[in-house]
């Protein structure tokens, strides 16, 4: 009797062995319905696939010769099968040891039928399946190695199927589809390693679905979703690593949602959100890597909301045509590069720009606004004083329609901050010899004179109380007086 016993269960795990064993490690592809009918004639036994599985072809119906297969040790391929009505005969695979790539079938209603997958090694690609209305299926799936993508699916409403997802190790792509009109489905995803990309979505009202991303560590770019109104369901986030493009959503009002950001690491591109209103959403970011860019926003009066910002890598602020004001950007003390603010019609003031350090500008370029006369903010008189600036201004309002008209202003500027100090230079014009005085107690201890390409043509240290000019050359120069209480900047004229 013991005997007996003992050879059924070597018989069951002779058995076992047959029925779940590897094959096929140079994969396998299908391409008729004929070869899936016979696949458990052909390869016996063959229940874990080693290499990929490709099944493509205009007259596979259905998969259920499939129906023995538990393991894709590689790739799982299902595209331009055209009478492929579902994925019944799947219901047994658990793991795909890389992609998951399912496009291009025109009849495909339904995944449900992956409902025992738990895990993809590589990525999940949802691509052109135009009868596809949700990723139901796909519910004990817990982890994608790479990416996300779900693209072009015409009838895709909901994302549900999703929900047990925690990590995607690369990036999300949602890309157009139509009729999709939120991302929930995306709810248990707390970090993405890179990017994430919500683009031309025309149905797509909200982000709710992704409440708990805390973390993109690469870009975040919300672009053509005509209907979404604002990105709430964004609330939990606060660290982007790459840009942040928020880019042609026309219906969007404001940027709330965004209130917990802290820091951009790349760029800020806000372009052509035609009813954007408002920065609002913002008020909590202190620091971006990369350029502020805000172009073609034709609703936006000021920038009310980016209050909180020190330290920017660069503005660009373009064809803002009912842009006022830069107030919002009083706190900005460092910027990394350019000013570049052109074919603003609308704008009056700059004035807050007026704190950023004169020394971190790379240069300055200000075009085409044709209602801004006043340049002359101390951040600009600053950093004209400094050798070798960059500046280029011209074709605005009178007052401010050429760099030589910010200079004047900049130097009365500086004429009337130096009333206190009561200064002298006699005479200007001069030809040979320049005279320094400051009164109440001020000494002037050193002198530069600069060139109007800032070159520094002469260094004096002011013994005599006088300067001699004789080696200059007739023209326009500045003259920089430095005082032990103060550095002033005068325009000096040398005429022979």
């Amino acid at each position: 009797m013991k005997k007996q016993a003992l050879l059924i269960l070597i018989a069951f795990f002779i058995t076992a062995a047959v029925f779940s064993q590897g094959c096929l490690p140079n994969g396998i592809t299908f391409s008729t319905q004929k070869e899936i009918d016979s696949f458990q004639t052909d390869y016996p036994g063959c229940t874990e696939i080693e290499g990929d599985l490709n099944i493509s072809g205009s007259n596979i119906t259905n998969l259920i010769g499939l129906n023995v297969l538990t393991v894709i040790g590689e790739r799982l391929y299902i595209y331009d099968n055209s009478l492929l009505t579902s994925l019944e005969g799947l219901n047994n695979i658990s793991e795909i040891g890389n992609d998951l790539s399912i496009f291009r079938n025109d009849t495909l209603a339904s995944i449900v039928s992956l409902n025992n997958l738990t895990t993809i090694g590589g990525a999940l690609f949802i691509h052109k399946n135009n009868k596809i209305i949700d990723l139901e299926g796909l519910n004990n799936l817990s982890a994608i190695g790479t990416y996300l993508r779900v693209s072009s699916n015409n009838s895709l409403s909901s994302l549900s199927g999703l929900t047990n997802i925690t990590v995607i190790e690369e990036y999300i792509d949602i890309t157009n589809n139509n009729a999709l009109i939120s991302l929930t489905g995306l709810n248990n995803i707390t970090n993405v390693n890179g990017n994430v990309t919500i683009f031309t979505n025309d149905a797509l009202t909200s982000l709710e679905g992704l409440s708990n991303l805390s973390t993109i560590d690469g870009k975040l770019c919300i672009e053509s979703n005509d209907t979404l109104t604002n990105l709430l369901g964004l609330n939990n986030l606060s660290t982007i690593g790459g840009d942040l493009d928020i880019i042609i959503n026309n219906s969007l009002i404001n940027l709330e949602g965004l209130n917990n950001v802290l820091s951009v690491g790349g760029e800020l591109q806000v372009w052509s959100n035609q009813s954007l209103t408002s920065l609002e959403g913002l008020n909590n970011l202190i620091t971006i890597g990369g350029d502020l860019n805000i172009k073609n926003t034709s609703a936006l009066t000021s920038l009310t909301g980016l209050n909180n910002i020190t330290t920017i890598g660069g503005i660009r602020f373009s064809q803002n045509y009912a842009l006022i004001s830069l107030e919002g950007l009083n706190n900005l003390t460092t910027i990394g590069g350019v000013i570049f603010i052109n074919s603003n019609m609308a704008l009056v003031n700059i004035e807050g720009l007026a704190n950023i350090n004169a020394e971190t500008i790379g240069y300055i370029y200000i075009q085409g606004n044709n209602s801004l006369s006043f340049c002359d903010i101390n951040s600009i008189c600053q950093y004209i004083t400094i050798p070798n600036s960059n500046l280029l201004i011209y074709e605005n309002a009178t007052g401010c329609n050429s760099t030589a008209e910010v200079e004047e202003a900049c130097l009365v500027s500086v004429e009337s901050y130096e009333g206190e100090y009561e200064f002298s230079i006699y005479p200007n014009p001069s030809k040979n010899r320049l005279y320094l005085s400051g009164k109440n107690g001020i000494a002037i201890n050193e002198v530069n004179i600069y060139n109007q390409l800032g070159q520094k043509v002469l260094h004096e240290h002011i013994i005599n109380g006088y300067v001699n000019i004789s080696t200059l050359e007739n023209g326009i120069y500045f003259i920089e007086l430095i005082t032990d209480r103060t550095l002033i900047r005068k325009k000096l004229i040398v005429e022979k």
